[in-house]
Order: structure tokens, then sequence, then C-alpha cells
């Protein structure tokens, strides 16, 4: 990711010169009490617009957050930006770090400052999936696909089209994951369709279309599309028909979902 030089000197020349006389950061200073400190968000990666603030957060445990009483998140207006600074919990980086939920977090994001060595490696290693986690991250969104289907066929007979389009947009949402992870892609929901659009731009017009009236499409064709594009990734990954086609025989020790 290209990161925005121009931001990142704005976030530490903020953190030096303002946020650092804050009393509440100026406790965590003290006690070393916090883990990291990362920026992320669209003006980190140059594509801001006039809604965009400068998105900064604070890695430190849950106890810590509790001890010195910090707000989930605090807001300063500094020489004519917003900064929005969220906490993020230590306990919450180690468990991305070990399913692997929140990759694109990680991959769009730097980290400003941190006191913490075991958590810097951490908050890297966040951000990388091996071949191994990629592959089970496919399947996962493959199986949770096929089982989402049978309900979207059941809701749509009962005409309860909210249901149906929540099941749908799953669906998509795990297809969109599917082709931007195939790409070594990982982004926010909100960024996805855009990607999307550089990338498989005929997926994207036709689920665009498909949303242009849902009550009047054909739903199993809709879905059936879907399916089929993420087959294509998984065979395009080094998946077997037999694997796909058979994919509810399959040892669901290779699923995201049952792992502890």
């Amino acid at each position: 990711m290209n990161y925005s030089t121009e931001v990142v000197k704005q976030v530490n020349y903020f953190i030096d010169n303002f946020l650092s006389d804050e009393k509440w950061f100026k406790s965590l200073i003290v006690e070393n009490a916090y883990d990291l400190i990362f920026v992320s968000g669209s003006a980190l990666s140059g594509k801001s617009d006039s809604y965009s603030d400068i998105d900064i957060f604070l890695v430190c445990s849950i106890a810590n957050q509790k001890k010195f009483n910090l707000q989930p998140v605090y807001v300063y207006e500094y020489q004519n930006k917003i900064f929005e600074i969220s906490m993020f919990a230590t306990e919450k980086l180690l468990v991305s770090a070990k399913n692997k939920d929140d990759v694109f977090r990680w991959t769009e994001s730097m980290i400003i400052r941190s006191i913490n060595d075991d958590m810097t490696n951490i908050f890297h290693d966040a951000s990388k999936l091996s071949n191994t986690e990629k592959r089970d991250r496919l399947w996962s969104s493959y199986v949770f696909m096929q089982i989402n289907s049978y309900d979207i066929i059941k809701q749509f007979k009962r005409t309860d089209y909210v249901s149906c389009m929540m099941l749908l947009s799953d669906n998509i949402t795990s297809l969109f994951d599917s082709l931007l992870s195939e790409k070594n892609l990982y982004v926010s929901h909100k960024q996805m369709s855009k990607n999307i659009k550089d990338i498989a731009p005929l997926v994207h017009e036709k689920v665009s279309y498909f949303y242009k009236d849902i009550v009047n499409s054909n739903i199993s064709e809709i879905n059936d599309y879907l399916i089929g594009n993420m087959q294509d990734v998984l065979m395009r990954e080094g998946f077997s028909s037999a694997e796909i086609d058979n994919w509810d025989k399959v040892n669901l020790t290779m699923i995201n979902f049952q792992k502890q």
C-alpha cells in the first residue's frame, strides 16, 4: 500500500504538539500503558474526500482502558483537520492475528508509535496470510455461501425479501472478498465495490444490475451466478472438483468457523 507521507507527518505532529498534552494520554505515556498507535483509513491511503477525517487507533489492553477510564473514541480538531482516536483492545489484535479475520485493517494501516516490540510483530503478522490460511479463508467463504443458499431460496418463497436480501448480501460479500483475496487484496467492506469494479468489472456490473430490482429478479439465477464465480476462484486456487462439488462432505477441520 502507498501511504500518504503528508498524513503521516500530520499525525506525528499532532501527537507531539497536541495529544501529548492531553491528560489521559500523558497518563498512558508515564506508565507505558499502551502498546501501539497506528493510523488507517482513506486519508492514509491518499483517497480522502471532504467527509474524511484522520483515523488513529490506540492499541491498549482492556484492563488499562478501564484503569485509565478511557473513552472509546476521542475527536479533536487541530490545524483545520479532524483527528479521530479510537481505542483498540490489545486482546482483539491478538485474536485477529490468530484468526486473520481483519486482514484488511492491518494491510491498510501503518504503525506510528510502538512501545511493545512483541505487539509490533503481531501487528505485522496479522496483515499477512500464508497460502494455507488463504485457501482456508476461501474454502470457509464457499461453505458459508452454500449454507446461505438454502435459506435464500426458502426466504424468497416466503416473500421475506428483507431476509433474502441480507443473506444474498452475505454471499456477495463472500464472493467479493474471495476475488480480492485471490489477488492478495484485503479491503474493508466500504472499499470492496470500488476494488471489484477495477479487478472484476463484469461481476460488478451484474451484481449492480441484480440490486436494482431484487424482488423481480430470478433469485436462483443470482445465487447460482455468485456460487459459480466462487467455485471458479477455488478451482484457480487448487481445490479439486471433487472437493467443490462435495463441499458438504469435506472434513470440517479445514473450515475456519469450526476452529477454536
